[in-house]
């Protein structure tokens, strides 16, 4: 599981656009963010949860 695992954002996430990427793992993955705020390319975040193809994610403290 990569639950857990940190990762990059490649692309904005934003929930309310429904947009957002990250690669972790050496995979590319949609995302979205745990808390509502939003990402911006390079930030180091973590893997919280699966939901199918898209993970959602949170900033690493």
């Amino acid at each position: 599981s990569i639950v857990g695992m940190n990762g990059i954002v490649l692309e904005e996430i934003d929930n309310l656009r429904t947009a957002g990427r990250v690669k972790v793992n050496g995979m590319n993955w949609s995302a979205k963010s745990a808390t509502g705020e939003n990402f911006a390319p390079e930030q180091i975040i973590v893997v919280k949860e699966v939901q199918g193809v898209t993970l959602i994610v949170e900033k690493i403290d």
